[in-house]
C-alpha cells in the first residue's frame, strides 16, 4: 500500500483508516501491514508515533481482529521494537486476546 493510496494510514489519519477497516476495502492483514509501514516511516524510532499508532489505529484493528491476526501480531512484537512500543500502548481491554497480549508484553518486558 503506497502513502498516496486513499486507505493508507498516512493519507487522512484515523478516519480514513477506520473507514477502510469498517468498509472492508482492505483486509485486516493489509491494514496491519500499513501500520507497520507507518511505524517504519522515520529513520529512527519515533516513540510518539509508535504510541499514537498503538492507541489509535492498532487498537481499533485489534478490537475486532486480534484473534485472526494473533500469529502475525506475536511475531511482530517479538522482532520489531517499533511494533512492540505500539502494541504496549493498545488499551483494547475488551479484545478477545487481551490476556495473551498482556502475557506476551510482560514476557518481552514491554510493560
Amino acid at each position: 500500500m503506497e502513502p498516496n493510496e486513499p486507505d493508507h494510514p498516512r493519507s487522512g489519519g484515523p478516519d480514513r483508516f477506520l473507514a477502510a477497516l469498517w468498509s472492508e476495502t482492505r483486509t485486516p492483514e493489509q491494514l496491519l501491514g500499513g501500520l507497520v509501514e507507518l511505524l517504519h516511516s522515520t529513520p529512527e524510532i519515533d516513540e510518539d508515533l509508535c504510541r499514537e499508532v498503538g492507541v489509535g489505529n492498532l487498537e481499533s484493528l485489534l478490537r475486532d481482529h486480534e484473534v485472526e491476526l494473533w500469529p502475525k501480531v506475536e511475531a511482530l512484537a517479538r522482532e520489531d521494537v517499533r511494533f512492540r512500543i505500539a502494541l504496549s500502548s493498545v488499551w483494547a481491554y475488551d479484545s478477545p486476546a487481551f490476556a495473551r497480549r498482556e502475557a506476551l508484553l510482560r514476557e518481552l518486558d514491554a510493560i
